[in-house]
């Protein structure tokens, strides 16, 4: 095994011709495949992580970036550690504000809406390029819902 562009290659027995492919894995990692007549390569790009700005920071978070726009309530700028907060891609005002009336039955339209937002978004497409030089990235947030948040949606477009 050997680490390239802090991601892992992984060597197993030849399958075929060339042939190279691109894929999520796990919902968490972007990774290529190539395949060749010598073996299948594994190289993971980009890890991308999703923490609560509230969660203690771990030595394996890898490039912290705080993606929402408003401050964490009750974290102190001395202690809470990022090494970027943009808010350039955060949801617009009348998205966040729509969606937090009924987070329940609005999600889905809400992912989509800010999915949308995110590809229009020159900032964010310019973040993305950035993110990829960096092996593994934690997206950190404010909300209580860890599975509901715009940082999911950030996660699936780094990935996409």
């Amino acid at each position: 095994m050997a680490h390239i562009a802090g991601g892992a290659i992984n060597l197993v027995p030849p399958v075929s011709l060339w042939h190279i492919f691109y894929g999520i894995i796990d919902k968490s990692v972007a990774r290529i495949v190539i395949i060749s007549i010598t073996g299948i390569i594994f190289i993971d790009m980009l890890t991308v992580n999703l923490k609560r700005a509230y969660d203690p920071q771990q030595p394996d978070d890898g490039y912290r970036v705080f993606v929402d726009k408003l401050w964490p309530r009750g974290l102190s700028h001395a202690t809470f550690h990022y090494d970027e907060w943009d808010k350039q891609f955060a949801p617009s005002d009348l998205l966040r504000e729509w969606f937090h009336a009924d987070p329940d039955n609005r999600w889905n339209e809400f992912a989509t809406r800010y999915g949308k937002e995110l590809d229009d978004n020159a900032a964010f497409a310019d973040f993305k390029s950035r993110m990829m030089k960096f092996g593994t990235v934690t997206l950190l947030f404010g909300s209580h819902d860890r599975v509901h948040n715009n940082a999911v949606v950030i996660r699936d477009r780094l990935l996409d």
